[in-house]
């Protein structure tokens, strides 16, 4: 996880949640922000998860696998999921 952006996004969280409290009043804005920013903060951390990523990853390539055998999941010796460049 790039620890640099998982902080800011931390600290900024709770600012981002007070603007979306604030943005309430405004019975114009019909979007409920702050579940939006709840919803966006959530996804944002799973993106950072690169072992997550990395399964999501592995399991693609083995739904596709039959249709594409190039890419054929395949684990490295500390069992990471690796990845190759497309060829053709």
């Amino acid at each position: 996880m790039s620890h640099g952006l998982a902080f800011l996004a931390t600290q900024r969280a709770p600012v981002n949640r007070k603007l979306g409290v604030f943005l309430r009043r405004y019975p114009e804005i019909k979007t409920d922000v702050v579940a939006l920013i709840d919803e966006w903060a959530t996804r944002f951390f799973e993106e950072l998860d690169y072992v997550n990523e990395g399964n999501n990853a592995t399991l693609f390539a083995a739904s596709i696998c039959d249709d594409l055998p190039q890419a054929r999941p395949r684990r490295q010796a500390g069992g990471e999921a690796a990845a190759e460049p497309a060829r053709g």
